[in-house]
């Protein structure tokens, strides 16, 4: 979660406005705190139904995938159906084969994800 407040803090610096899934829980209690520069560009959800989900999922510029202990991130695929390109981890256990040109963009850490993010919005 670290990495990924990071990376928030880099998106936001940019404008870009977002969606956090499942991180509240049902009585609508944030789990996790998003840094301050991201009030008002991201928004926590509860954990949605496949529905909601592709919802939001197909109102995205790209669907963000910090991590890297993830053997098969079924949403890389899903995202990838709906036509959304992906913002991936290029050091991901599982999933690192979906990611060409074609279908989003990879970073290896903090260093390269903003000029990653800049190449995939100019696509």
């Amino acid at each position: 979660w670290t990495f990924a407040k990071e990376a928030l803090e880099v998106m936001c610096s940019q404008g870009i406005t977002g969606v956090l899934v499942a991180t509240k829980d049902k009585q609508g209690r944030k789990a996790c705190s998003i840094p301050a520069s991201c009030d008002g560009l991201i928004t926590q959800t509860t954990f949605l139904n496949q529905d909601e989900f592709f919802k939001y999922t197909r109102q995205s510029q790209f669907l963000f995938l910090p991590q890297v202990h993830d053997a098969s991130p079924r949403v890389i695929t899903q995202a990838l159906a709906l036509d959304v390109p992906v913002l991936m981890n290029k050091n991901i256990i599982g999933g690192w084969k979906y990611l060409t040109e074609q279908t989003g963009e990879g970073f290896n850490d903090i260093h390269d994800l903003k000029e990653s993010i800049q190449r995939l919005r100019q696509n």
